[in-house]
């Protein structure tokens, strides 16, 4: 499973309980690097 830059990948945590899986993906205090800004008109 690809994860996105903006997740720390070493607390990612997965677990299978009662047939359901729950995975969480904390994400990083500073957005990504690459990330941008879009603006949006109004009328």
């Amino acid at each position: 499973m690809r994860i996105p830059r903006e997740i720390e990948a070493g607390k990612v945590r997965a677990e299978f309980k009662k047939g359901v899986l729950t995975i969480t993906l904390p994400k990083t205090a500073e957005p990504a690097a690459d990330s941008r800004k879009i603006p949006v008109r109004t009328e």
